[in-house]
C-alpha cells in the first residue's frame, strides 16, 4: 500500500490494537506514546478511544511533585527519583498532552500543563 492511499476502515482500529497490546505485553504499563494515534491523523482528537487513552495518560503518568509533568510510561527508571512516581517528567510527553488539549479547544489545561 502506498502511503497517499487511505487505509481500509477497519485498519486504524487493528493497529491501535496491536500497539495497546504490544505496549501492555512489553512492559504491562501505560505508555504516552500513545498520543500518536491521534497526532498523525489515525483518529480525530473527539474520538472515545483516543478520549479515554489521554484520561489514563493523564491519570496514571501525571508526575505528582512541584515539578509536575508527564512521564514516558509507568515505572521507567531513567531519573526517577522516587518509586512515588512513575518515571521523570518529560518536556515532550507534557508537551504532547498540551497539544492535544490546545486541539480540543481546552485552553485552560493546556496552559495549566505548561505552568
Amino acid at each position: 500500500m502506498v502511503l497517499k492511499d487511505k487505509p481500509p476502515a477497519n485498519k486504524p482500529i487493528i493497529f491501535f490494537k496491536l500497539i495497546f497490546w504490544s505496549i501492555r505485553i512489553r512492559r504491562k504499563s501505560v505508555d504516552s506514546s500513545l498520543y500518536s494515534l491521534f497526532a498523525f491523523g489515525m483518529f480525530s482528537p473527539s474520538d472515545k478511544m483516543i478520549e479515554s487513552s489521554i484520561e489514563v495518560i493523564m491519570d496514571r503518568l501525571w508526575i505528582n511533585t512541584p515539578v509536575g509533568g508527564i512521564a514516558r510510561y509507568e515505572d521507567d527508571p531513567y531519573y526517577r527519583v522516587s518509586e512515588n512516581t512513575p518515571g521523570n517528567p518529560w518536556i515532550i510527553t507534557t508537551l504532547w498532552m498540551t497539544f492535544y488539549y490546545i486541539e480540543i479547544g481546552n485552553k485552560e489545561k493546556s496552559l495549566e500543563l505548561l505552568d
